[in-house]
């Protein structure tokens, strides 16, 4: 008697999944023993995903950074300080003086233009930058201070723009005949619109002065 077929089904044909042995009786008879199969799953475990910590600088306080900033704050003074100076003695020294009177010489209108517009914008701007560390007392004040010095500098800049004018009207140049002129033009213009949008914003500070 034959014995019975095998068949095998998706199997790799190295490795069989039976062996086929004979009996003890010996008869033809052949008995299938099946290999144990060990199955092992791996599970893949997920990634953690680490956080980098973001360094937290310190607060420091308004004395420490007034100490800290005390140097450039120093600076910016000496320099503010010779600025105007040497402006002085270029205006009183060198050029006669200021006069907004039509006398023999109408270059005493057009000096009144670079000194103002220093004094404006180098001047009163630059303190007005610095006050939040040249000021002493709450938060309050030192806005309101920032806030006037700005309105400062566009008055003084105002009257420097109109000495340029004045000084066109008497000598019979025309008005904006430069790149200097509509450059300047245009700084002040700007200039205004922000101080025109500080004061809003000044009422909104002071209201939250977290901010």
């Amino acid at each position: 008697m034959n014995p019975p077929r095998i068949r095998h089904q998706d199997t790799p044909p190295n490795k069989p999944p039976y062996h086929i042995m004979p009996s003890r009786g010996g008869s033809g008879n052949t008995q299938r023993q099946q290999d144990p199969t060990v199955v092992v799953v791996a599970f893949a475990q997920p990634r953690r995903r680490t956080r980098r910590r973001r360094a937290i600088m310190p607060v420091k306080s308004s004395a420490s950074f007034r100490m800290t900033a005390l140097p450039m704050v120093v600076t910016a003074q000496l320099l503010a300080a010779a600025v105007l100076t040497l402006t002085l003695v270029w205006v009183l020294h060198f050029r006669g003086g200021v006069s907004w009177k039509p006398t023999s010489n109408p270059l005493f209108v057009y000096t009144a233009h670079p000194l103002f517009m220093v004094i404006g914008f180098i001047i009163c701007t630059g303190e007005a930058v610095m006050a939040y560390r040249i000021v002493l007392g709450p938060r309050s004040a030192k806005k309101a201070v920032h806030l006037l010095l700005h309105l400062v500098a566009l008055t003084f800049a105002a009257v420097g723009l109109y000495a340029a004018f004045k000084f066109h009207h008497d000598v019979g140049l025309p008005d904006i005949r430069s790149l200097h002129s509509w450059l300047g033009i245009a700084t002040i213009a700007l200039y205004g619109l922000q101080v025109s949008r500080s004061p809003r914003v000044a009422l909104l500070l002071c209201c939250k002065p977290n901010l």
